[in-house]
This record gives C-alpha cells, sequence and structure tokens, in this order.
C-alpha cells in the first residue's frame, strides 16, 4: 500500500517498469514518464477470430509499462492505477462504444478466491473510472488461480464452469453486449462469456480488450 508520506509526494519509489527512482506524488509503483507511454498500439493484430463476436477492439499489447500498471493492480492491490489505465484508454475505449453502440456492458468474472483476497475485480475498477458501471452477468464458482497460469487446454475446462445469472436471461434478449476484459490470450474466456449470451437470445456481443498477449 502507499503510504502517506508518498501520497504527500515526500517519498521516494522506485518505478516497476523502468526501474528509476520517482517521487510517488498521487500515486506510487509507476512514474509518470512511463505512464505517458501507455498509448494505443498501432497496427494491432485482428486475426484472431471469434466464432460468436462480431467485433472486438484492443488498445495494446500486454507489454512494458502497460503490462507492469496492470499487474501491479491485479497482484500488489494498486487499485490506484485502475484510474491511470483508465485515462490512458478512455479515447480509444469511448471511440469503440460510439461505433458499436451496445445496450449492455459487462466484464468477465473473476473467482472467489481471488475476490475475496484482493478485494476487487480491476476491470470493473478501471470501467468504474471510464464512467460505466458494468452489469454482471456471469457467475464464476472455481476457486482457480488466474488464468494466464494455465495452458489452452485447461483454461477451456476451468471456463465451463462460467454460468449466467438467472436473473439477467431476460435483460440480455435482443440485446448488444460488450464484453471488457484486461488481457486477450487464448481466448477461452471470451468465447464461454459470447457463446453463453447468444445462446439465451442476445442479438449481438462484443468485445474490448485493454491489452493482448
Amino acid at each position: 500500500m502507499i503510504g502517506f508520506i508518498q501520497l504527500a509526494g515526500i517519498a521516494l519509489d522506485e518505478c516497476r517498469s523502468c526501474g528509476k527512482t520517482f517521487m510517488g506524488v498521487g500515486q506510487g509503483y509507476i512514474c509518470s514518464a512511463c505512464i505517458d507511454e501507455i498509448n494505443p498500439h498501432v497496427p494491432m493484430d485482428y486475426s484472431q477470430k471469434f466464432e460468436f463476436i462480431s467485433q472486438y477492439s484492443i488498445f495494446g499489447l500486454y507489454e512494458g509499462p502497460l503490462k507492469d500498471a496492470l499487474l501491479c493492480l491485479k497482484f500488489e492491490g494498486a487499485r490506484h492505477l485502475a484510474k491511470v489505465i483508465a485515462e490512458r484508454i478512455n479515447s480509444h475505449f469511448w471511440e469503440f462504444v460510439s461505433s458499436v453502440e451496445p445496450d449492455i456492458i459487462s466484464l468477465a468474472p473473476i473467482n472467489l478466491r481471488r475476490l475475496w483476497t484482493r478485494g476487487f475485480n480491476q476491470v470493473e475498477e478501471i470501467l468504474k473510472h471510464l464512467g460505466v458501471q458494468p452489469m454482471s452477468l456471469v457467475s464464476r464458482r472455481d476457486f482457480k488461480g488466474p488464468l494466464a497460469r494455465y495452458d489452452a487446454s485447461q483454461r477451456v475446462m476451468i471456463v465451463s464452469g462460467f454460468k449466467l445469472r438467472q436473473n439477467v436471461v431476460d435483460l440480455v434478449d435482443g440485446k448488444k453486449v460488450l464484453l471488457v476484459d484486461d488481457i486477450l490470450t487464448t481466448g477461452s474466456t471470451i468465447n464461454k462469456l459470447s457463446e453463453l449470451l447468444m445462446s439465451v437470445g442476445t442479438s449481438e456481443v462484443f468485445a474490448y480488450f485493454i491489452s493482448k498477449a
């Protein structure tokens, strides 16, 4: 956690991305110079296909300051970095939202153990700083760790445990849904979520990823 003297701007911190020391004014972990490097990656590779996704967008690659900021947010409790990331992706995110005009914005669930220990869903925190209150459409009952630890076949097994919440089935019927996730790797999570939504009458599913591994 960031101490009071660091928040006051009178303590040095070491940037997790470039390794240089800096004054932790308002936030720590990542220096302002590295934060300024978090920009949309162009051109982005969109060759990966999803059976039930009409269109998707990716902000950047899972590397450099963007990766470091996400790691600190997810695994070191650096909750304040959700606002930093939101500020960097703001224009890119809203341009995509404007182009697809979703009725509902939702997100991938994290496992219960991770939610209990971390206390928050990192994507939900970022969306809140974008002015979005995402709708929770899917529940996840397993206690497995982050999907990044598992290979493609193991991920398929884990996401098979995702279930649509009963109280939202009627809400998504005939609606366009935008799913937001932090990292696109194998696509197992987004494949399963979009399949579940389309199976109960969602008209279209779109996806937005903050990064691509």
